[in-house]
């Protein structure tokens, strides 16, 4: 169970990340006014790479707990 616990840890943090680069590129979207598609697809690319990688976290932790 240990290494489940971590890996939601490591989910936790992942997902913090992932709102923080949004944030800061709404926040650019709202005061700069300029460059609106190139954040907004900054920010989608910033979401797909943050759910991959927690797929992979997962299904490897799923086969590390299998080989345990």
């Amino acid at each position: 169970m240990e290494p489940y616990h971590k890996l939601r840890i490591f989910d936790k943090l992942i997902l913090l990340v992932i709102l923080s680069a949004l944030l800061s590129s709404l926040s650019s979207v709202t005061l700069a006014g300029q460059n609106i598609w190139g954040n907004y697809i900054f920010a989608t690319v910033a979401m797909v790479h943050g759910v991959a990688i927690i797929s992979l976290v997962r299904k490897r932790g799923a086969v590390y707990d299998e080989t345990l």
